[in-house]
C-alpha cells in the first residue's frame, strides 16, 4: 500500500512537472504572437504563391524549399512548407496562425524532451537522479534565448520540427514502436535533413547508457521503463533516411545542398573558422547575451579565421579538448552528462561544415536540438549541487531574456535595427535598411550604410550597385561613376552597368568617358541603341547651355 501511495505521489509530481514546463515554454515565448512576417518569411511564405493552397500539398514534395524565388538552393523540407500552408488556409495569410504554431510546436519539443530525459533517468541508477535534473533540463530548454532565431522566425520552424521528429523517433525506438519512429523520424527528416542524427543518438545510448537498466526500476512508477535500442531501430531508421535521399534526388537533382557559404574553402579553412564557432557557441549556451540574429562570418570572409595564433581559435581548441576531457571522465564512470554530451556533438555534426559545407557557418538556431543534449548534461551536474534556488533565480533569468529578445522579429525593420547592432561587421543588413531608404526616396540616408556595407566587404557588388544610384540621385555623380567602373571592371560585358556608366559621363560633361564606354559597349556586343544616344546626346547639351 505504502509502494502504491509512493508511486501515486511520484505520478502527480510528474504530472504536476510536465504542466509547469508547458506553461514555462508557452510563457517565453507569448510575447512573439503579435509579430509579422519578417524576412525570409517575405520570400518563403508570402512570396510562395503555392503556399497559398492546400490543394498544392503534393507539389511541396516535388520542389525545393525556397520554391522558384531561387531554385539553385538545394534544400527540401516539403514537410515545414505544407505546414505553412496549413497555418495559411487558417488565417488567410496572417501572421498569427504562424507565429501560434511556432509556438505550440515548441511547447511539444519541450514536453518530449522533459519525457525523454525522464524516462532515461528512470532506466539508471540512483546517480541519473530522476526528476529533479529532468525538470532542470526541461526548464533550460523551455526558456533558454538561444531559442528566439529557431521560435521567433515562422521559416525556421524547421529547426523545432526537425527537433520533435527526433525526440519522439528516439522515445518510439526505445519501446520498440517501429511504426512511430518510422512516422516520427520522416517527419523530422522531411522537415529538415539534419534530423538525420536520430540513428546515431541511438547508437550513442546503446554505448553510453548504464549498463544495469534495471538498478533504477526499485523507483516505484508507472511509466514503462526504456530499453536499449533494438537492431529494427536501425533497419527503420535506414529505410526512412533512402526514402528520404530519392524523394530529394527525384525533386531537386541532388542528395546534398550545393550552396556553400564557405564556398571552395579547403577543409582546413573550414575547420579553423568552425573551431572558433564552437567556442561561440559554449558561450551562447552558457551565457546567451549578447545574441545575434545574422552572424557577419557567414557572409564576411574577412572576419573567418585563417591563422592557428587567432585568439578565437584557441579559445575553440582549448573548450574542445576540456570538454573532451570531461567527458571523458563522465563517460568512464557511466554518468548521464556522458550520453548528453554525445548528444550534444552528434547534433552539431550536420551543422559544422566539416563533412558537408551548408548555407551558413554560424547560426543560434543551430543549436536547437543540440542544446537537447547540452541542457540536460547541465542539470545532471548542477541538480547534485541541491541549489534549487540558483536554478529557480537562473530559469526566470533566461526567460526574461527570452520575452525581451523576442520583439526583435515584430517587423522587418526591427529585425533589421538589431542585425545591423549584434553583427556590424555584416553588410546585409546595412544593405537592406538602405535599400528601404532607397525605395522611399531617401537616398541620403541610404548612402551612409552603403558606404558602412561596401567598407566591410568591397566586393559586394549589389551593395556598390545601389550606392551608385544613390550617389546619382543625390547630386554625386562622379561618385556614382566610381562605382560603376569597380562594376564594369569586374564584368566588362555588363551592359546595363556600361550605359549608366555612359550616362554619368554625361552629366559630368566628360565627353570622353562618354565615348570610351559606348566603345567598351560595342566590344561587349552591345552597341548604344538610338534611345540612349538621344538621351546622352540630351545630358551633354543641358551641360552646354
Amino acid at each position: 500500500m505504502a509502494a502504491m501511495e509512493t508511486g501515486t505521489k511520484e505520478d502527480r509530481g510528474r504530472w504536476g512537472a510536465t504542466i509547469a514546463i508547458a506553461l514555462l515554454a508557452a510563457a517565453a515565448y507569448a510575447n512573439t504572437l503579435g509579430n509579422g512576417f519578417v524576412w525570409d518569411d517575405n520570400t518563403i511564405v508570402l512570396g510562395d504563391p503555392a503556399i497559398h493552397s492546400l490543394a498544392n500539398a503534393p507539389s511541396f514534395f516535388q520542389r525545393g524549399y525556397w520554391g522558384e524565388a531561387d531554385p539553385e538552393y538545394k534544400l527540401y523540407r516539403p514537410v515545414t512548407t505544407l505546414s505553412f500552408a496549413v497555418d495559411w488556409a487558417i488565417g488567410g495569410g496572417s501572421p498569427f496562425p504562424f507565429h501560434l504554431t511556432n509556438l505550440l510546436l515548441h511547447v511539444v519539443a519541450t514536453l518530449l524532451a522533459f519525457r525523454l530525459m525522464l524516462e532515461l533517468s528512470l532506466a539508471g541508477p540512483a546517480c541519473w537522479a530522476d526528476l529533479p535534473w529532468a525538470f532542470l533540463g526541461a526548464a533550460l530548454f523551455a526558456v533558454h534565448p538561444v531559442h528566439t532565431d529557431a521560435v521567433d522566425s515562422i521559416v525556421q520552424r524547421a529547426e523545432v520540427l526537425a527537433a520533435i521528429g527526433v525526440l519522439g523517433g528516439f522515445l518510439a525506438a526505445l519501446h520498440g514502436r517501429w511504426v512511430l519512429l518510422a512516422l516520427a523520424f520522416a517527419v523530422g527528416l522531411f522537415s529538415k535533413e539534419n534530423a538525420g542524427v536520430l540513428p546515431l543518438l541511438l547508437a550513442a545510448w546503446a554505448l553510453l547508457g548504464p549498463r544495469d537498466q534495471q538498478a533504477g526500476s526499485a523507483r516505484t512508477s508507472k511509466l514503462a521503463l526504456p530499453g536499449r535500442p533494438r537492431w529494427p531501430a536501425y533497419v527503420v531508421c535506414a529505410i526512412v533516411i533512402a526514402g528520404y535521399a530519392y524523394a530529394r534526388w527525384k525533386a531537386l537533382g541532388a542528395v546534398t545542398e550545393t550552396h556553400a557559404a564557405f564556398g571552395d574553402a579547403p577543409l582546413r579553412a573550414r575547420l579553423l573558422t568552425m573551431t572558433a564557432v564552437f567556442a561561440d557557441y559554449v558561450r551562447l549556451i552558457l551565457v546567451p547575451w549578447p545574441l545575434c540574429a545574422d552572424f557577419a562570418v557567414n557572409v564576411n570572409p574577412a572576419v573567418r579565421v585563417s591563422r592557428l595564433s587567432d585568439p578565437r581559435f584557441l579559445a575553440g581548441a582549448m573548450a574542445a579538448i576540456a570538454l573532451s576531457f570531461f567527458w571523458l571522465g563522465q563517460a568512464l564512470r557511466r554518468r548521464p552528462a556522458a550520453f548528453w554530451g554525445a548528444w550534444a556533438a552528434i547534433a552539431l555534426v550536420p551543422v559544422s561544415n566539416l563533412l558537408v559545407p551548408i548555407g551558413a557557418i554560424e547560426a543560434e538556431r543551430f543549436l536547437y536540438l543540440p542544446s537537447v543534449g547540452a541542457f540536460a548534461g547541465l542539470a545532471s551536474l548542477l541538480v547534485r549541487i541541491r541549489t534549487r534556488g540558483v536554478a529557480f533565480v537562473v530559469i526566470a533569468l533566461l526567460a526574461s531574456l527570452t520575452v525581451i529578445r523576442n520583439p526583435v522579429w515584430k517587423t522587418h525593420e526591427s529585425l533589421l535595427d538589431a542585425r545591423m547592432d549584434d553583427a556590424p561587421q555584416n553588410p546585409f543588413p546595412y544593405f537592406y535598411r538602405a535599400t528601404l531608404y532607397a525605395q522611399e526616396g531617401n537616398f541620403a540616408l541610404a548612402l551612409p550604410l552603403l558606404d558602412h556595407a561596401l567598407e566591410e566587404v568591397p566586393g559586394f557588388e549589389k551593395g556598390r550597385q545601389l550606392r551608385a544610384r544613390a550617389r546619382g540621385e543625390v547630386g554625386d555623380v562622379s561618385g556614382a561613376a566610381e562605382d560603376l567602373e569597380a562594376l564594369v571592371a569586374g564584368h566588362p560585358g555588363w551592359a546595363n552597368a556600361l550605359a549608366s556608366l555612359a550616362r554619368a559621363y554625361a552629366a559630368m560633361g566628360d565627353r570622353e568617358g562618354v565615348r570610351r564606354t559606348l566603345e567598351r559597349l560595342d566590344r561587349a556586343g552591345h552597341p548604344a541603341d538610338v534611345d540612349l544616344l538621344f538621351e546622352l546626346d540630351q545630358l551633354l547639351e543641358r551641360l552646354r547651355r
